[in-house]
């Protein structure tokens, strides 16, 4: 299986732990500051190995990993829900950095682009898949859909018994 890189605010979070009960390697780099994150991804995308990318708050069901390591596509990952859901069908549903595959050929053949050094943890995402389609590189999106759970707070719908 290619590389499983998880960047995130500190080590042992949902994530790592579930993918290791699945019995996978994850290789768990604590971000600390607003760069970090895009001086990580350029680093992991040089060695031109490919790798899998888990960001801290989405957690992939069993299996989802294998799927995507097995993908004959150079870019492939999930979507997952990102913000509240609005009356459009769809809405608030993205398929970003948060659980996605990386090829060798992809991060070879595609040069890592200067532009991501410039983002911050919030807007590499953007930087990372506008080079992508400068070079004709489309995401390929799995599913079903792997959980996103959001560090905002957002409105809750629990009520008290």
């Amino acid at each position: 299986m290619l590389p499983i890189i998880l960047p995130t605010r500190r080590i042992g979070l949902p994530p790592a732990l579930a993918l290791t009960m699945e019995g996978l390697e994850v290789v768990e780099v604590v971000m600390y500051d607003y760069h970090s994150y895009p001086r990580l991804f350029t680093e992991v995308w040089q060695k031109g190995t490919g790798f899998i990318l888990v960001e801290d708050d989405v957690v992939p069901w069993p299996g989802a990993l294998a799927e995507l390591d097995g993908c004959d596509r150079e870019c492939c990952g999930y979507e997952y829900p990102n913000a509240i859901i609005h009356e459009e069908p769809r809405s608030g549903w993205c398929a970003s950095l948060g659980c996605t595959k990386f090829s060798q050929e992809l991060t070879r053949r595609v040069p890592y682009d200067p532009e991501w050094q410039k983002r911050g943890w919030d807007s590499l995402d953007g930087a990372v898949f506008e080079t992508l389609q400068r070079e004709g590189v489309e995401m390929h999106v799995h599913s079903p859909p792997v959980a996103h759970a959001k560090a905002q707070k957002l409105a809750s719908r629990a009520v008290e018994l």
